[in-house]
């Protein structure tokens, strides 16, 4: 079991574990109850922690964990499907609607 994050705020921190959840990466919040001893020990001490259960998962966790706190990653330019002729927003790599790969944008498609 590995500590990967702490912070003073505990909604991040709960934040960052559903991340690591979502990846299927067991983990546990360790510390939630400790800002009541805030004054009476260092305030590091305080912080609440996110631990890794699995070590050999560690590596991968802190990967993930630095890429959220990053943000989400840029959107690209939204463009339409050579199928259907359904918008395919930034983000998305397949049409929604027919699923056909979004087209690149080197075949000359129309991208906005």
């Amino acid at each position: 079991m590995t500590q990967v994050y702490s912070s003073p705020d505990w909604m991040m921190v709960q934040t960052f574990k559903s991340v690591l959840d979502s990846y299927g990466i067991p983990c546990e919040v360790r510390g939630e109850y400790r800002s009541s001893a805030m004054g009476e020990v260092p305030p590091t001490e305080c912080w609440t922690e996110l631990w890794v259960l699995d070590d050999h998962r560690v590596e991968e966790a802190q990967d993930i964990l630095a890429r959220a706190k990053d943000g989400p990653p840029e959107q690209g330019p939204s463009t339409t499907c050579r199928c259907c002729g359904e918008r395919i927003e930034g983000p998305f790599d397949r049409c929604w609607k027919c699923g056909t790969a979004r087209p690149d944008e080197a075949e000359g498609k129309e991208t906005r």
